[in-house]
C-alpha cells in the first residue's frame, strides 16, 4: 500500500537526522531495524505517484521526481558514512560497536570479513592462484562467460521532432533532466513526445 505524504515526510526527517549523527560521531549508533525497509518503501512510493502524475500534471510529476531525488542524495550520504565504519568493523575486532549493527548489516559484515582476509592471504602470498581444470580448455569459460553477459536487446527507440511552446521550468526524466526554451526544435523519443503533446508544452513538426 502506497505511503501517505505525512509518512513519507516523517521518513525523509529520519534520514536526514540519520546522516547527521553519523557525520557528528565515529561510532556506529543504533538503528531502527526498520530504516533501510522505511526508506525503500517510501521511494518505491513516490516512483508509483510520479508514474501516475506523469500523463496528466506534469509540474506535480517534476516536483515528484525531485523529491526523490533529494531522497537518493541523502541516502546515499548516509550509505557511505554508515558502511565506512562496518568496513573498520572488519578489520578489527569491535565487538561492542557489532551489537549496534541491525539485521541488514550483520548478514554483511561477515562476508567484508572474509573478502579481507582472502586479500590479504593473497598480497601476503598465503593462497595459490585458483587453476583451470585439466580436462577443460582455458579458453572455453571466457567464452561462455561473454555469452552470458551480452546484453539483451533493447526495444527500438524512435525520436520524432517537435517544436516547444512556451519557456518551460526543467523536466527532470530518468535519463536526463530537459530544459526547453519557446520555439525549441527538438528531437525525442516519440513517447517522451506524446506527454509533452498532451500537457500543451509540445507540438509534432512534421518532416
Amino acid at each position: 500500500m502506497p505511503m501517505t505524504p505525512k509518512e513519507i515526510g516523517s521518513i525523509y526527517t529520519d534520514l536526514l537526522s540519520a546522516v547527521r549523527a553519523e557525520k557528528n560521531s565515529r561510532r556506529i549508533r543504533k538503528l531502527d531495524p526498520r530504516f533501510y525497509r522505511n526508506v525503500v518503501e517510501a521511494m518505491k512510493s513516490l516512483e508509483e505517484e510520479a508514474i501516475r502524475q506523469a500523463p496528466v500534471n506534469i509540474d506535480e510529476y517534476i516536483a515528484i521526481k525531485q523529491r526523490i531525488s533529494q531522497f537518493e542524495r541523502e541516502f546515499r550520504s548516509f550509505f557511505q558514512l554508515r558502511f565506512s565504519k562496518i568496513l573498520r568493523l572488519s578489520l578489527y575486532e569491535m565487538e561492542d560497536e557489532a551489537t549496534q549493527l541491525i539485521e541488514q548489516e550483520k548478514e554483511f559484515l561477515p562476508r567484508v570479513k572474509a573478502l579481507v582476509r582472502e586479500e590479504f592471504a593473497a598480497i601476503t602470498q598465503r593462497a595459490e592462484p585458483t587453476k583451470p581444470s585439466e580436462s577443460q580448455p582455458v579458453g572455453e569459460p571466457q567464452e561462455v562467460t561473454q555469452q552470458a553477459s551480452m546484453p539483451e536487446k533493447r526495444e527500438q527507440q524512435t525520436f520524432v521532432l517537435v517544436r516547444i511552446i512556451g519557456d518551460q521550468p526543467p523536466i527532470a526524466m530518468p535519463e536526463r533532466n530537459y530544459y526547453f526554451r519557446d520555439n525549441d526544435m527538438v528531437h525525442v523519443d516519440s513517447k517522451f513526445a506524446d506527454l509533452l503533446v498532451k500537457r500543451k508544452i509540445a507540438a509534432l513538426v512534421e518532416t
